[in-house]
C-alpha cells in the first residue's frame, strides 16, 4: 500500500524550507520500509518534479530538499504508480506537495510456471518451473543451447511462451506501470548508439520513464564511467560496454536484477566490483538473478543454483547442497594396508582408485565412515583427506548428457 505521511500541525515560526520538510516528516512510516519521495511545485498541469530520492531517515532528505533541478512530472505521475497529497503549510508554501510510494523490500519474486517454447521442431524450454527469491543471488546456469537465454527473454516479454506463465511480483512483467523499477536487465551489452555518449544514452533511456537527469549520473558513478561518460560510447571497450550495460539495468533502482554474462570482459577490478554489487543488492532484499558460465565466479557469488539442460530443469537447488552432493566428492587415504581397504569397502563405495600402492582415492562414502570402517579392521591410517567437489566439478557431472555441442576431449 502507498504510504502517506501524517503531517504534524504548523507551527508558529517560518524555519527555512529544508527544516520545514524534516521537521514535518518525524513521523513518516518510512523508519520501517524506505520510500521513494518526490517533491513537487506548482499547481494544476505546470507541476514540476525535484529530484526523487529513497528515503531511510530524516537525514536522507537534505539533498532531497535542496535540489535545483526538476522536470515535468505531470505526464509521468499515474505511469509511475505514485499517489499524491496535498500538505499544506509544509515549508508555508501551499503549492508544495509530497508524493510517496512504498520500497518494500521483502517479496520481490519471479515465478515461472510450466513455461515451454519451440522454434519449429525445436523445443528450446520444456515445461520449466522455478521460482527466483529476493535477499539472495541466483545463479541460471546451462551449456549452451540449454535455454537459458531463451527462457531470461520470456521472462522479460521479449519471447512469447507457446505454454506456461511468468509473473514479476503477480503480474506479468509486460504489464508493469513502471518496467525498469521491476526488474533491470542486461541481456546484450553493446545495444546503444555508438554515437552517442553514454550519458546521453541514459539520458534517453531516463526520459521514457520519467527518472530525472540526478539518477543517470550517479549511476555513471555507481559504475565506474563517470569521467567518461561525455564521450562516444562507439570507442569503450568491451568491459566499459558492460559497465555501460549495467548501468542501463540499475538506472531505475530496480527491486530485481537479471545479468546474462555480468562479467563479461571486466578486468580482476572490475569482477570484484561487480561481485560486491550483487551481493550488495541482494542483502538489501532485492531479486538477483544471473547467468554465467564462469563456475569459479558463480561459485563466489550463488546462493542458490537453478541448472537447466536441453530445455529442461535439472537442479533446483542451494550452492552448499548441490556441491556437497555431487559424487565428485571424493576422500584421500593414504595407509599400509590400502589395498585391504579396498576390497573391504567395494560394493559399498560408488568410486575406489588405487593411486599409489598405500594411496587410495574414495568416492561416495564420507571421511568418518572410512576412518571407522579402517579402525574396526584394525587398519593404520596415515591420512584421511576429504577432496570437496568444485562447482565446475559437479555441474559437469550433472549436464554430461545434457551438452548440445560434444568436443572430443583435449585440445591437438
Amino acid at each position: 500500500m502507498p504510504i502517506v505521511p501524517t503531517m504534524a500541525p504548523a507551527v508558529a515560526a517560518k524555519p527555512r524550507a529544508k527544516v520545514g520538510v524534516e521537521r514535518r516528516l518525524q513521523g513518516a512510516a518510512f523508519a520501517t520500509s524506505p520510500c521513494l519521495v518526490v517533491l513537487l511545485s506548482g499547481t494544476g498541469t505546470r507541476l514540476h518534479m525535484r529530484e526523487p530520492i529513497t528515503v531511510r531517515s530524516v537525514d536522507d532528505l537534505g539533498s532531497f530538499v535542496s535540489a535545483q533541478r526538476g522536470d515535468s512530472l505531470l505526464p509521468h505521475l499515474q505511469h509511475l504508480g505514485f499517489q499524491s497529497r496535498p500538505v499544506q503549510d509544509l515549508t508555508h508554501n501551499p503549492r508544495w506537495v509530497i508524493v510517496m510510494r512504498e520500497q518494500s523490500s521483502g517479496g520481490h519474486v519471479i515465478e515461472v510456471k510450466n513455461l515451454t517454447k519451440r522454434y519449429g521442431k525445436v523445443t528450446a524450454v520444456d515445461d520449466v518451473s522455478f521460482s527466483v527469491n529476493p535477499g539472495v543471488v541466483t545463479g541460471f546456469l546451462g551449456p549452451n543451447g540449454a535455454g537459458k537465454s531463451t527462457t531470461m527473454r520470456m521472462i522479460l516479454g521479449l519471447d512469447r511462451p507457446d505454454a506456461g506463465t511468468v509473473l514479476v511480483n503477480g503480474q506479468s512483467y509486460r504489464s508493469a506501470r513502471t518496467p525498469v523499477a521491476e526488474i533491470g536487465a542486461l541481456l546484450e551489452a553493446k545495444g546503444f548508439d555508438k554515437a552517442r555518449s553514454a550519458r546521453n544514452h541514459l539520458r534517453v533511456l531516463a526520459a521514457t520513464s520519467g527518472i530525472p537527469d540526478t539518477r543517470v549520473d550517479e549511476v555513471l558513478t555507481l559504475v565506474g564511467l563517470s569521467a567518461v561518460g561525455p564521450s562516444k560510447a562507439g570507442g569503450y571497450s568491451l568491459g566499459m560496454g558492460q559497465r555501460l550495460g549495467i548501468a542501463v539495468a540499475l538506472l531505475g533502482d530496480p527491486r530485481m536484477v537479471m545479468l546474462d554474462e555480468p562479467v563479461n570482459g571486466l578486468d580482476p577490478d572490475g569482477v570484484l566490483w561487480i561481485r560486491n554489487l550483487l551481493r550488495q543488492l541482494a542483502d538489501e532484499g532485492r531479486t538477483v538473478f544471473l547467468s554465467s558460465h564462469l563456475m569459479t565466479e558463480m561459485e563466489l557469488i550463488a546462493d542458490q543454483l537453478i541448472i537447466i539442460g536441453r530445455g529442461r530443469i535439472l537442479a533446483d537447488t542451494s550452492m552448499r547442497e548441490f556441491i556437497a552432493n555431487s559424487s565428485a566428492n571424493r576422500v584421500r587415504v593414504v595407509s599400509p594396508s590400502a589395498v585391504d581397504l579396498k576390497d573391504r569397502l567395494q560394493g559399498r563405495a560408488t568410486g575406489l582408485e588405487l593411486l599409489e600402492p598405500n594411496v587410495l582415492l574414495v568416492s561416495g562414502l564420507g571421511s568418518a565412515e572410512i576412518g571407522q570402517d579402517a579402525f574396526s579392521a584394525g587398519f593404520v591410517l596415515h591420512e584421511l583427506t576429504p577432496l570437496s567437489a568444485s562447482l565446475e566439478e559437479a555441474f559437469m557431472e550433472l549436464t554430461k548428457d545434457s551438452v548440445q555441442f560434444q568436443t572430443d576431449g583435449a585440445a591437438a
